[in-house]
């Protein structure tokens, strides 16, 4: 019996860090897959915003294609923050956990923005970002903490 306590004592110990480890690769694996979301996001919002003021010429097969991007990505959003996984590197508040039903309309809110981004000409086009933008800024502005927020926990 004791040979026995003296091995579970030993397997557990052997195994504890290794199951740690694992949880913590998990959790930073769905981190990276969130942030890598919001940052495609972004980059396909920074192309449009340029083609919107004229610093890339309007183009609306690119239009299009960049609408794409920014539905199937806002359908994600909800399962990206499904845990509550934070890190250095993220800006989620923790009201996105609390108020779980708000921020799924607010993603449901942000897909139906960017199905609404018109290519059909530059004078359609620009209202209907304008759209996608405060509804970005609209969730940003309740569940996003600023990148220099002193958090304590």
């Amino acid at each position: 019996m004791r040979t026995f306590l003296i091995v579970s004592l030993f397997f557990s110990l052997v195994t504890a860090p290794s199951l740690h480890a694992e949880v913590h690769r998990e959790l930073h694996r769905k981190l990276e897959q969130r942030l890598d979301l919001m940052n495609l996001q972004k980059d396909t919002m920074d192309f449009l915003n340029n083609m919107a003021t004229g610093r890339v010429a309007f183009n609306p097969k690119q239009v299009r294609n960049a609408r794409r991007i920014l539905i199937t990505t806002t359908k994600k959003i909800p399962k990206r923050f499904r845990k509550e996984v934070t890190g250095l590197q993220s800006h989620a508040a923790p009201s996105i956990w609390y108020s779980r039903r708000d921020f799924e309309q607010r993603a449901e809110n942000a897909t139906a923005a960017a199905k609404a981004i018109s290519s059909r000409s530059l004078e359609k086009f620009r209202p209907s970002l304008n759209r996608m933008v405060n509804t970005c800024i609209a969730c940003h502005q309740t569940y996003r903490l600023r990148a220099n927020e002193f958090k304590t926990h």
